[in-house]
């Protein structure tokens, strides 16, 4: 016996090491799950079905609340499925109650929930397109009105995050996509 090593220290880490591997595993399994049904709210909401998003947002939500907060694991898909849910449920409040989700409303932090936003916007820009196919240059005003808002907030941020920052780049490019296509159809 080493007097130097406490066994039971390392017995400890053994098990701890256990616990956090199947932590991983289960968060990985919810984050899966949470990113293909994020897809399949946004696939239904395209296709105006909101009754049939609503049932997949009921049970994105119970998801959600089911993903350990694992800091400490260095897991990327984790935060990759909040941002996800936070894009899907963004699209799901505009189209169904006119407006943005909270934070608060959506039980996300703060980069989640903007990185979120800045993946909500391409949608937004599917959704003017799909608008003016069908002829509907009032939903394609409003929508690009909803990314200039987004937009307006964004600058107001000092975002020192480097994945959000890219992120936030990309929504005002998404502006200025949404501001083109609009502009291309009112010429026609």
């Amino acid at each position: 016996i080493n007097p130097m090593i406490n066994k039971n220290e390392f017995e400890a880490i053994r098990k701890d090491l256990v616990r956090l591997e199947e932590l991983r595993e289960t968060t990985i399994k919810i984050s899966r799950l949470i990113i293909n049904l994020s897809k399949q709210i946004i696939h239904n909401l395209h296709k105006n079905e909101v009754n049939e998003a609503e049932k997949l947002i009921l049970e994105i939500k119970k998801h959600v609340k089911e993903l350990p907060k694992t800091q400490n694991l260095n897991l990327g898909i984790n935060f990759d499925a909040v941002q996800e849910y936070v894009e899907a449920l963004g699209y799901y409040y505009i189209i169904k109650h006119n407006r943005l989700p909270t934070r608060k409303e959506l039980n996300v932090d703060t980069v989640e929930y903007l990185s979120g936003l800045c993946d909500l916007t391409g949608e937004l820009i599917r959704r003017i397109t799909n608008s003016l196919i069908n002829d509907d240059l009032k939903e394609a005003l409003k929508i690009k009105n909803f990314i200039s808002w987004i937009y307006n907030e964004f600058i107001h941020l000092d975002i020192h995050h480097g994945d959000l920052r890219k992120k936030s780049d990309m929504l005002r490019w998404n502006l200025e996509k949404a501001e083109d296509i609009l502009l291309r159809a009112k010429g026609r």
